[in-house]
């Protein structure tokens, strides 16, 4: 049968009522989890650091016979008892040990329900819930679309591997509360509303996960996806029908970032790189992308180095410390009159790329540890030494591209070789083009001769049309 409009349900025993949400149900197991009792009032807590609920049991009232049925460890009975389960490695705990936690006060056959990023860790007197953060030094992830509702006319409910419990109904305090005892429904309400028959005991399992690094079994610098990323691009338009001397200042900043993106992940609805943050631990393990692409503008200074992975320390330490250098771009121009130009002037970087598969541990209440492994790009963003400034003129390049096309763009297709400083035949063509020389203050300068009267020009670069 299905309950409500999407969440199936199933009668596994006569005595058992299950909702399911999320993923699919697992046979319950014992790994990792020990059960604790008491009798009569007050707390029962999970002992160990770190621990939270994953089963409970509740004295029943059992309507048929009007007796009590105890909950039972090893043939001894208590009132109520409690299933705790533990992260199987000493260093992760599935709370925040720190965190004194808050108690959710409820009553007999009324449902205590654990604050959003909790988890039960204890109970009072079979009614009261304690709750605990989540651990923030961990990646321990509650996933509240993956639940099981856990609807019993038994004592005892467990939820199933890799759930905990952050929600519950007993049906009876210790104290045997009368006027629950002659409610006869119980906890059939809220998430077992759609139970058939008395509910002596509710329960919401809520999906948990902790992960923790282990190892990068693969790194490969992407060369295709390198390029030069533009800074504070500035242009200026110009149409004078005389010669025009003009001055261009712009200030310049390039900072070193890193940034990290998850592909793919064998983990579903997770993205474990995101959460736990690892991409500098990926990086010391693996290295990261260096980018240095031929910065080729026809000046003694360019340079080539291919993309690769440094492991250097210092290397990563700098990139991670987004270092900003900001230089300043000044020079005077005579632009020859009649022409229609386009000033412009920026920094760049380059942008290299590396792809990893990256892999984790992950750990869930009485599961063993299984591997998860991601799919992960890491960009890394290297400053470039040089600044650059052209001057293009309509004699040289289509006016409509001059006027309409963004600074970013041209700058762009100017570095990368792309639109019309990619229209040469051959290395010739392009060196004829422009002009270029490097500044005293690592300026890249470029254009139309006709711009650069002032300015000695040492060789010829492409570019435009022929």
């Amino acid at each position: 049968m299905f309950f409500g409009t999407k969440t199936p349900a199933f009668f596994l025993s006569p005595c058992l009522f299950l909702i399911f949400s999320g993923s699919s149900l697992v046979a319950a197991s014992s790994y990792k989890t020990e059960w604790i009792g008491k009798t009569g009032n007050g707390a029962l807590n999970c002992p160990g650091a770190g621990q939270v609920i994953v089963g409970m049991c509740g004295q029943l009232y059992n309507h048929r016979n009007e007796k009590y049925t105890r909950c039972k460890i090893n043939d001894r009975n208590f009132d109520f008892t409690i299933q705790c389960a533990t992260i199987p490695s000493i260093s992760l705990s599935w709370t925040d040990t720190n965190d004194a936690g808050v108690d959710v006060k409820s009553e007999a056959a009324k449902y205590a329900t654990c604050p959003t990023g909790t988890l039960a860790t204890g109970i009072s007197n079979g009614v009261d819930l304690k709750c605990a953060k989540e651990n923030p030094s961990e990646a321990v992830v509650l996933d509240h679309t993956d639940t099981v509702t856990i609807c019993g006319d038994e004592e005892t409910v467990s939820c199933p591997d890799g759930y905990v419990m952050t929600k519950m109904c007993n049906a009876i305090d210790k104290n045997h509360d009368s006027y629950n005892l002659n409610k006869k429904d119980g906890c059939h309400h809220d998430i077992c509303s759609g139970a058939s028959g008395y509910v002596s005991n509710g329960v919401l399992c809520t999906a948990v996960a902790a992960y923790k690094y282990h190892d990068t079994v693969d790194a490969v610098a992407n060369d295709e996806k390198a390029r030069f990323e533009i800074h504070d691009c500035k242009s200026d338009f110009i149409d004078h029908p005389t010669d025009l001397t003009y001055t261009v200042t712009n200030t310049i900043r390039h900072t070193s970032s890193v940034r990290t993106e998850t592909k793919s992940s064998s983990e579903s609805g997770t993205k474990i790189t995101d959460t736990l943050k690892t991409a500098v631990t990926i990086s010391l393990e693996a290295g990261l992308p260096v980018g240095k692409l031929k910065t080729d503008v026809g000046t003694e200074e360019s340079n080539t180095v291919e993309t690769s992975f440094s492991t250097s320390q210092s290397y990563i330490d700098e990139q991670y410390s987004s270092t900003e250098r900001e230089q300043s771009v000044s020079q005077e121009l005579t632009l020859t009159g009649g022409l229609a130009w386009n000033i412009l002037s920026w920094g760049a970087s380059v942008e290299a790329h590396g792809d990893y598969v990256a892999r984790y541990y992950s750990y869930r209440p009485g599961s063993e540890p299984e591997i998860i492994t991601e799919d992960v790009m890491i960009a890394n963003t290297d400053l470039n030494d040089n600044n650059y400034l052209i001057g293009l003129d309509s004699s040289n390049f289509d006016e409509e591209y001059l006027r309409m096309t963004s600074c970013e763009t041209i700058a762009d297709h100017y570095m990368n070789r792309e639109g019309p400083f990619a229209d040469t035949s051959s290395e010739s063509d392009f060196e004829r083009s422009m002009s270029v020389k490097t500044s005293s203050t690592h300026t890249v300068i470029g254009g139309d001769p006709h711009a650069f009267k002032t300015v000695d020009m040492r060789r010829r670069l492409r570019g435009g049309r022929n």
